[in-house]
């Protein structure tokens, strides 16, 4: 498994990351089985919230056993509002459930501006690194928001959306993140949501109408050799400016077909010009 360095942080992080939302829905056999999964095919790197039903009492209980010590991010909730003492709290709870002393990356989740930019609620993140309880300050946001959380505090580590299809981040979002170093964790790289879903963001809709429209799947039958699977992680892994991207199923047999997939690495420079120029010819975000 090929490794990368998470921005600024230093941390020595696998391509493909263990997206752990669907554990939380599942039974601790099975969320078990796909973290030894994951583990045994390389990956060092796990990704969960406290909002993911059991998947931090998972994470914990599977780490406690096997002593398969990963690089491990989770998310506070911070909905506008809150205050710094509901964001401690929230760590407290997350380090009980997953058994450990430290969390590496603990990010705040979908916070929106108003409350990432606040000092008292970023200040809360320092008093945890301070206290030993977390690593480094970091956040998940969508790319619209996500620049102006950035210039608005020094959050170390970034979790957003991007895809073939959600290409918004390379906009502004991947140019900034690289000039200051911030390490980019992405989320929803198969772009399942434009297809399984109507949008719920502005930047969303042309995106939605190109792939309805049938011009994206016209794209994905030209290379009928590869899964629609296989072209959207493959093309996610040639981006520099992504470090970790994240894979994430209740099932094992998606998951090894996922790191199967990951194992080839990014796909070939022809396919990737060939996207280009159809993204040129197809402008939709």
């Amino acid at each position: 498994m090929r490794t990368n360095t998470l921005g600024k942080t230093g941390l020595s992080v696998t391509e493909i990351g263990l997206g752990a939302w669907q554990l939380g829905d599942t039974d601790e056999t099975t969320a078990h089985r796909l973290l030894d999964m994951s583990f045994d095919a390389g990956v060092n790197f796990i990704d969960t919230a406290a909002g993911y039903g059991h998947s931090e009492d998972y994470i914990g209980t599977w780490d406690a056993a096997k002593k398969r010590r990963s690089t491990i991010a989770t998310k506070a909730s911070a909905p506008e509002g809150c205050t710094p003492a509901d964001v401690l709290a929230s760590i407290d709870r997350s380090l009980a459930r997953m058994r450990i002393e430290t969390i590496d990356l603990l990010q705040l989740h979908s916070p929106g501006i108003a409350t990432a930019s606040r000092d008292d609620i970023f200040g809360a993140l320092i008093d945890a690194r301070e206290a030993g309880k977390i690593r480094y300050a970091c956040i998940s946001e969508d790319a619209p928001t996500a620049q102006a959380c950035l210039e608005a505090q020094p959050y170390e580590v970034l979790q957003t959306d991007y895809s073939m299809i959600t290409l918004y981040p390379e906009h502004s979002l991947f140019t900034y993140t690289e000039a200051h170093g911030i390490g980019v964790i992405a989320r929803e790289v198969f772009g399942r949501f434009i297809y399984d879903r109507e949008p719920w963001y502005y930047w969303e809709e042309p995106m939605k109408a190109r792939s309805d429209q049938m011009q994206m799947l016209a794209w994905f039958a030209r290379h009928v050799g590869y899964s629609r699977a296989e072209l959207t992680l493959r093309f996610v892994l040639a981006n520099p400016a992504v470090h970790v991207s994240l894979v994430g199923t209740n099932k094992p047999d998606h998951l090894a077909e996922n790191l199967a997939i990951a194992a080839k690495g990014a796909l070939s420079q022809d396919i990737m010009d060939d996207f280009r120029a159809w993204v040129a010819a197809h402008p939709a975000d």
